[in-house]
C-alpha cells in the first residue's frame, strides 16, 4: 500500500511540474508575441523607433529565458526562433517593411507551434 502512495505522489508531482511549465512558458511567450505584434504594427505606421524598441524587448525576453528553454525544449526550435529574431532585426534596420512583417509572422508561427507542444492535453501527456 505504501508503494501505491509513493507512486501516486510522484505522479502528482510530475503533473504539477508539467502544469507549472505550461503556465510559465505561456506567460513569457505571450509577452514575446505581444511585443512582436506591436512592433509590426508600429513599423506599418512608420514608427521605426518604437518598432526597434519593441523588437529589442522581444529579443531580450527570448534571450533571458534561453537557459530555461534549453531544459524543456528542443534546441533546434530555440535556435530557429533566435535566428528568426536576428533576421527580423536586420530587416528592421534596413526598413524593409514587407520582409520584416513576414519574418515576424514566421516568428509568431514558430512560437505558436512550441506553445502547442506545451499545452496540457491527452496528446502531450501520453
Amino acid at each position: 500500500m505504501r508503494q501505491l502512495w509513493i507512486s501516486t505522489a510522484i505522479l502528482l508531482g510530475m503533473l504539477l511540474l508539467l502544469a507549472w511549465n505550461a503556465w510559465y512558458f505561456t506567460g513569457f511567450t505571450e509577452t514575446l508575441t505581444e511585443n512582436i505584434t506591436q512592433a509590426t504594427a508600429a513599423a506599418k505606421g512608420e514608427d521605426w523607433t518604437r518598432a526597434e524598441d519593441l523588437s529589442a524587448q522581444a529579443r531580450q525576453t527570448w534571450q533571458d529565458h534561453t537557459g530555461y528553454l534549453q531544459l524543456v525544449q528542443c534546441h533546434g526550435d530555440i535556435i530557429e526562433i533566435a535566428v528568426l529574431l536576428e533576421e527580423s532585426s536586420e530587416y528592421l534596420a534596413c526598413r524593409d517593411l514587407g520582409e520584416y512583417a513576414a519574418e515576424n509572422a514566421r516568428i509568431l508561427g514558430a512560437v505558436e507551434r512550441l506553445r502547442g507542444l506545451e499545452r496540457l492535453s491527452a496528446g502531450t501527456l501520453f
